[in-house]
């Protein structure tokens, strides 16, 4: 058995076929023969000594622990004023706030370097997002303004290889904006023009969607010298291709990893709070706490240590992993468990019937089994939203394994630009469509509309985190006990009744969220509820 599968990247058996392709792998020739196989798909070992040093060239996407990890630490600060009021009343006032610092936080060591051109000071991030900018400003413009362009300094310093003098010859790789089908040259062009085109080919277009993302572009000038290898601005290198221009591999990407999700102690985190609380001690057969709390929780992670490295936590969209490992800024934002307002309490109530209490105290012993030793109690809570996030679609601007988080834009703006608006409101309702389709819970009451509020993020960005709120909770337990009392003195039969969840309610949870925006048709679409449907139970209890 053999496959024909062939790969673009060397070996076998992987991706498209292309010059270096070794053709197809032996999978299997025989019941005890795994060699063949092993010889053709398992890479070498590293070696077993520490540290060991991974192989090159396998666009690597793995794990690791930072070497300089740290214990983490944080400051608890805490005060209450408390207030006898009478009558068995009293009342407390706190404030609560922890300051985190050192905390854990996945960084992603093999992503993309920002790299700065020495000669024109500008960086390959904010260079890739003029270019994305520049497609904004000329998205109605013939061939989106490619012909018509000026010269940018970083895109002919760093590849000057792109251009009609470099082993690309100026020929726009993708032809994104139709100009070969316009019956104009495909080649030819500045470095800057042929950046724009292979650039832009990734980002995507209004008319033809969004692309793989410019960490794709990173990866193929580093990897593979398509259009070109970028030259070396720091100094060094060799002129591999023979244009004449320095070339200098793995300036972007490392040249073991494409991503190496790290767990690092870089992480902080501030919370702060109000909780008041009113108190009435049992007298008069009454007794409850009630407390609201208002807080605010910020963090650049929420997720603990036992998460899965590779994904971090997923709310719609990413939270818990940077996708900008150089900005770990851009995390900070509200909890994933930031509630912003929680309301609980808790009452006994022991009914005034019966013998000892204010109506029928007179009454006969078998009319006091009925009316007498009756209490209700009830718990109820009721919290804000949690946050919530709405993915990127299938694109990675920034990271080269995670897609990040949608951008928040005006209403009609371009869709891969660079304009930043509010964010929709959500009405986390039961039944939302989509084109008139299934009645399905969503977070927004229009989501066709609702979608048109976001656009993809740019390059170096990941998106906004934990911004928009998801559907809030209430819940309300009550619980009915009557106690009969026997002949023989201190002996008591108990029965009890317990509902949960007395009002049946329904609400949804952020966890299963259905955020990405290139899916119009499941756009903010929940699948799981929180907690569960009302359930009751009745118990008896023999008391001596």
């Amino acid at each position: 058995m053999s496959t024909d599968i062939t790969s673009f990247f060397g070996g076998c058996g992987i991706g498209h076929e292309g010059v270096q392709s070794q053709g197809p792998c032996a999978r299997f020739s025989g019941v005890n023969d795994t060699a063949s196989a092993k010889a053709q798909s398992l890479q070498p070992s590293p070696g077993g000594s520490f540290p060991a040093t991974p192989p090159e060239g396998l666009l690597t996407v793995t794990a690791g622990l930072d070497n300089k990890i740290k214990s983490p630490y944080s400051h608890t600060i805490d005060f209450s004023i408390g207030r006898e009021l009478g009558h068995d009343f009293s009342i407390e006032v706190a404030y609560v706030g922890r300051l985190a610092h050192r905390l854990t936080l996945i960084r992603d060591y093999g992503m993309p370097a920002d790299l700065k051109d020495p000669k024109s000071g500008a960086t390959a991030f904010a260079a890739a997002r003029q270019l994305q900018g520049f497609a904004e400003q000329n998205a109605n413009a013939p061939f989106q303004g490619l012909l018509t362009m000026g010269s940018i300094p970083f895109w002919e310093d760093v590849f000057p290889g792109f251009g009609a003098a470099g082993v690309n010859g100026g020929c726009l790789q993708f032809d994104v904006f139709g100009l070969g089908a316009a019956g104009l040259p495909t080649c030819g062009y500045s470095p800057t023009q042929v950046a724009y085109d292979y650039m832009i080919g990734y980002h995507g277009t209004a008319n033809a969607g969004v692309g793989f993302g410019a960490s794709t572009f990173w990866q193929d000038v580093d990897y593979f010298a398509f259009p070109s290898y970028p030259t070396c601005v720091n100094g060094g290198g060799t002129d591999i291709d023979g244009d004449g221009f320095t070339d200098c591999p793995n300036t972007f990407f490392p040249s073991q990893f494409v991503n190496l999700h790290t767990w690092t102690t870089t992480g902080y985190s501030f919370y702060h709070s109000l909780p008041v609380t009113l108190r009435k001690r049992m007298s008069h057969g009454v007794s409850f706490t009630l407390n609201y709390t208002y807080s605010h929780s910020l963090d650049t992670s929420s997720t603990p240590e036992r998460q899965d490295v590779f994904g971090g936590a997923f709310t719609g969209g990413y939270t818990g992993t940077t996708i900008n490992a150089w900005d770990i800024r851009q995390e900070y934002s509200n909890s994933d468990f930031d509630i912003r307002h929680q309301f609980n309490g808790y009452a006994i109530a022991e009914l005034p019937f019966g013998h000892g209490k204010a109506l029928g105290g007179s009454v006969p012993g078998w009319a006091d089994q009925i009316i007498g030793g009756w209490q209700i109690s009830g718990i109820i809570h009721l919290n804000s939203g949690v946050p919530a996030n709405l993915i990127n679609g299938r694109t990675w601007p920034t990271n080269w394994d995670l897609q990040g988080n949608s951008t928040c834009a005006p209403v009609g703006a371009y869709p891969l630009g660079l304009a930043v608006g509010p964010c929709p409101g959500t009405q986390n309702v039961h039944g939302a469509t989509h084109g008139g389709g299934q009645p399905t819970p969503n977070l927004f009451g229009n989501p066709e509309e609702a979608i048109n509020h976001f656009r993809f993020t740019a390059t170096g960005f990941r998106g906004q985190r934990n911004v928009i709120r998801a559907d809030k909770y209430f819940s309300t337990d009550m619980g009915i006990q009557k106690k009969f009392k026997l002949p023989r003195e201190g002996m008591n039969l108990v029965f009890r009744w317990e509902i949960f969840n007395l009002t049946n309610s329904v609400y949804f949870d952020a966890t299963s969220l259905n955020g990405s925006i290139d899916d119009p048709g499941t756009f903010g679409d929940y699948t799981q509820v929180l907690g569960r449907p009302r359930q009751m139970q009745a118990s008896l209890r023999f008391e001596f």
